[in-house]
């Protein structure tokens, strides 16, 4: 681990070979890249200058913030938070990219608003191919409500590169955000698409453009 005062600065590389967990908790100026092809990396301090490459069989993670872009490969893993079982927010600035057959290991808790991991891009977050979200229940299944799992300045791609492993819910695409919509409550229903006047989509689960009764809802599995 890295961490008291010291940092990593100047214009060195910095490059994860072996099995293991190398954790960060320093803020680092270096202008190198990163490159984690092994193991895993958690950034709890910042790599503020520092591009990021995950090749296959690396993952990066950790409650900090990474300041150069991310480029995640094929076989590569994003771990936000603390590791498997500590729940927390990556910070990307510049553009997250995930280049297909990716894994995002997500913890949540059985309440929207409770420690929940958090991946905040602030920038662009594209994404190819089939990815996979892993959530690990911290408290069993997810409650009511909208369990955000990416936030985005710009998204290219779509929430139909995502396949949601682990949990209840269904994947939904509100404006600037990627999240797991959990209603345990209602049964199927029959809607009807009415539109917002504006975003005139027609698509499951992902905006609330269809009557249920007179309500507003989403449309969901089972419903017609």
């Amino acid at each position: 681990a890295l961490g008291g005062s010291g940092l990593l600065a100047g214009t060195m590389t910095l490059n994860k070979t072996n099995t293991g967990t190398f954790t960060i908790n320093t803020t680092n100026t270096f202008t190198g890249a990163t490159t984690v092809s092994n193991g895993t990396v958690l950034v709890h301090g910042a790599l503020n200058s520092s591009t990021v490459t995950v090749r296959n069989s690396g993952a990066i993670g950790g409650n900090g913030r990474l300041g150069n872009g991310v480029t995640i490969q094929s076989g590569g893993t994003l771990v936000p938070g603390f590791g498997i079982g500590g729940a927390g927010t990556l910070t990307v600035s510049n553009s997250l990219t995930l280049a297909n057959n990716v894994t995002h290991r997500f913890d949540l808790s059985d309440h929207p608003g409770g420690s929940n991991d958090l991946v905040q891009v602030y920038g662009t977050l594209s994404v190819t191919g089939t990815n996979y979200i892993r959530v690990n229940l911290l408290n069993g299944p997810l409650a009511d409500g909208v369990y955000p799992l990416f936030n985005y300045t710009t998204l290219s791609g779509s929430v139909a590169n995502f396949v949601l492993i682990n949990a209840n819910g269904a994947l939904t695409n509100p404006p600037g955000m990627i999240a797991i919509h959990v209603d345990n409550v209602r049964t199927p229903a029959g809607l009807k698409w009415v539109g917002n006047g504006v975003n005139n989509n027609w698509d499951n689960g992902t905006t609330t453009n269809w009557l249920n009764g007179g309500a507003l809802d989403f449309f969901l599995q089972g419903d017609a």
